[in-house]
């Protein structure tokens, strides 16, 4: 485990006000009768997971659920949302609405700056079901094996951004942590390799030429067979990008698609 991180089960009882609207930071304005404030129970400068709902018991509305991180002042900032549109702050109403510490689902959620690994186990606490956020790539891991020393977690909430990635010789794209990944710019020729990509998933690459141009580009082994819909034509005019998308249907077979070329 990396990072300031909290582990949060659904019972705490850290309960806020909070009267602040739109999408940017929101001021925590004191806990409710017989909760608690997050500064005294998590403190500032450690991310958590939070809920923002309506101001009334059951709540009529859950407006946001999320990974934040205060200040001393217990100023809010809405680092990443899970729910309902990911990574998109929701436009908040003016009134009063309440933040509480923890998930609406009945599991754990921890939160750190890498991903799980395999040791992240149930003798270390974790339950299947469980879910763990990486606060620095934005990915939603769920629990799904729990064997000590064996874990197994899968991703569920992928950043969608493209992936900056080494530029000459061989470069490897790791799929587990980013279905996008670009390239660029190409300073010599490159062979691409890639791991943990999963079966009946799709993957995108952008491929962008240096001030220089002409720089070949190799699809490695770990690719397999790769079935092109039409043969790839790379540009190789200076500063030129191409664009492919990569669909992983089988083990050891592709299929792949140019999708833009000279852009």
């Amino acid at each position: 485990m990396t990072g300031p991180h909290k582990v949060v089960s659904l019972g705490s009882s850290v309960v806020e006000r909070i009267t602040d609207s739109g999408v940017g930071p929101v001021s925590l304005l004191g806990a409710i009768s017989g909760s608690q404030r997050v500064i005294d129970t998590i403190g500032a400068g450690v991310y958590f997971p939070y809920v923002i709902r309506s101001n009334e018991d059951p709540p009529s509305v859950i407006w946001e659920e999320g990974i934040g991180i205060i200040d001393a002042s217990s100023l809010l900032t809405r680092e990443t949302v899970l729910q309902p549109v990911y990574d998109t702050p929701q436009n908040l109403p003016a009134g009063e609405k309440l933040l509480l510490v923890g998930p609406s689902a009945a599991f754990d959620f921890h939160v750190a700056n890498g991903p799980p690994g395999p040791t992240d186990d149930n003798s270390q606490g974790f339950a299947i079901a469980c879910r763990w956020i990486e606060s620095i790539e934005s990915n939603v891991w769920v629990l799904v094996d729990d064997t000590p020393g064996a874990a197994v977690w899968r991703m569920t909430g992928p950043n969608l951004a493209f992936k900056p990635n080494a530029f000459a010789g061989t470069v490897n794209l790791n799929f587990e942590s980013r279905l996008n990944h670009a390239i660029d710019p190409l300073t010599a020729n490159i062979t691409i390799e890639q791991s943990k990509a999963s079966i009946g998933q799709t993957y995108q690459v952008e491929i962008q030429q240096d001030a220089t141009g002409g720089r070949a580009v190799t699809w490695g082994t770990t690719f397999d067979t790769i079935s092109w819909a039409e043969p790839p034509s790379p540009s190789l005019a200076a500063n030129e990008r191409d664009l492919y998308s990569l669909s992983y249907r089988e083990a050891g077979r592709w299929h792949g698609f140019q999708l833009m070329k000279g852009f």
